[in-house]
């Protein structure tokens, strides 16, 4: 017990996740696990296919091969960015081909298996096995949570993405520094190792809780750069623009509808980097519940419509389903795309701090935040922000407050937020964690494309 003893000496620091995870990756090093009951029928298992690159897009990569090369930089790769298929043709050229990116070209692999762990071979259990009650304790908690494509049939992966990464000292603009799917993961471990260098990009509203406001050092460690859409950096990282561009476009109001938008939880804690926790879900769900009961009373329920993130296992949807029967309920499966939803709604109401929200402020919609913080800080490097939002009733922590501030502003919504001190608190918010340029393309070129890596 020994390494028990070591390792609940080293809690106690700060950086203790980081420790465990590098005893795993050093472990599995060590000890490689290849597939040993299919070892030669390894087709029989997995599928591989193509994705179908879209027509605009393979016009506008032969409208690329027409352009001169220009004084930029041309060691440059797009591997999968955000941006508009317009923002990417003006930074494209003959040399530099940005248009259709490195990620999409690259065909897929997929297992025809089901990979759920509760199917992981119970062969694997008495492989790993230890002497030391510790190391089988650490050995069960990885065969529970770790995917196939990482164990069992990381051999098959390594070989298929290995040979779609021959390039070398090439500079990679990548999305975001912990992309999560297999293929992208494969793909920039081995890309990195070629002395290829990841430019990596802020991908979502991170960084606004108390609890992200190291998110820069955290991932940091996954990339060469790394880019937020701030007008502040720090040492970690470097201060840009909102690259997500690909959605943005005028929304004119055509309803008059309400629309609420949760953030996601899991049923467990497992990082604050990945989803809210347990704790807030049940908040979230107190809060969106009291409004929704204020409105029926006042309103009814007819023009509201109430958008859930991902269903990680919460069961929110069944809740309000039974809570609120005549409720408009969509989620990410009946309608992923909530850009869809901006014109049907005239108010936004957010009850988690997310991507979603700067989005509904970046077209300039009246949008209002609902969260309790207490349970989930704002920033405290950021206090005079969110201190002018509470000021311009654009966040709220109480539903009641939040209710009739909403009342009084239904009839004409935009005569509240067209006002000059809600759009200047509005503004100081995207500034400080979404800032956007209505020429992301110049920025690309003066401030990354000419810049000394």
């Amino acid at each position: 017990m020994k390494i028990l003893a070591n390792f609940m000496n080293f809690l106690k620091k700060k950086n203790y996740n980081e420790f465990i995870f590098l005893q795993i990756h050093n472990y599995f090093k060590k000890n490689r696990i290849y597939n040993f009951k299919y070892k030669n029928k390894d087709k029989e298992y997995y599928k591989i296919y193509k994705n179908k690159i879209g027509a605009k897009e393979r016009f506008f990569e032969f409208l690329s091969n027409l352009k001169r090369r220009d004084i930029y930089n041309e060691n440059f790769i797009n591997f999968n960015l955000d941006l508009d298929l317009n923002n990417l043709l003006d930074l494209s050229n003959s040399s530099r081909k940005m248009v259709t990116n490195y990620f999409k070209k690259i065909p897929n692999l997929n297992l025809k298996k089901n990979i759920f762990f509760s199917q992981r071979n119970e062969e694997l259990n008495e492989k790993l096995k230890k002497k030391d009650p510790f190391c089988n304790l650490i050995n069960k908690t990885i065969l529970s949570n770790l995917p196939k494509s990482y164990l069992e049939y990381f051999a098959i992966y390594e070989n298929f993405y290995k040979k779609f990464t021959l390039i070398n000292n090439k500079k990679l603009l990548v999305r975001s520094p912990v992309e999560t799917t297999e293929k992208s993961r494969f793909l920039l471990a081995f890309l990195s190792l070629k002395k290829n260098q990841l430019l990596c990009f802020q991908e979502g509203g991170m960084g606004k809780p108390d609890c992200q406001k190291n998110f820069t050092k955290y991932l940091r460690k996954f990339c060469d750069q790394f880019y937020i859409w701030s007008k502040k950096s720090d040492k970690f990282s470097k201060s840009f623009y909102c690259t997500k561009t690909f959605w943005i476009k005028k929304y004119p109001i055509n309803q008059r509808k309400t629309l609420i938008v949760l953030g996601s939880v899991k049923p467990y804690f497992f990082s604050f980097y990945s989803s809210n926790s347990y704790k807030f879900g049940f908040s979230q769900i107190n809060l969106v519940t009291n409004f929704l009961n204020f409105y029926k009373k006042n309103f009814g329920l007819h023009d509201v419509i109430l958008k859930l993130h991902n269903d990680n296992g919460f069961e929110e949807k069944n809740y309000f389903k039974k809570k609120f029967p005549n409720l408009q309920i969509q989620d990410r499966i009946s309608n992923p795309y909530i850009y869809s939803m901006f014109s049907e709604s005239e108010i936004k109401i957010f009850t988690s701090d997310y991507t979603a929200n700067m989005q509904s402020l970046l077209i300039n919609h009246p949008t209002l935040f609902l969260w309790n913080d207490k349970i989930k800080p704002n920033n405290t490097n950021h206090t005079k922000i969110f201190k002018d939002l509470l000021k311009n009733k654009i966040l709220f922590s109480s539903s009641k407050e939040c209710f009739h501030h909403y009342k009084s502003i239904k009839n004409d919504p935009f005569e509240w937020w067209m006002s000059n001190n809600v759009q200047k608190s509005k503004n100081n918010y995207l500034e400080t964690f979404c800032r956007y340029s209505d020429n992301i393309s110049d920025k690309f070129k003066k401030e990354i494309f000419l810049k000394k890596m």
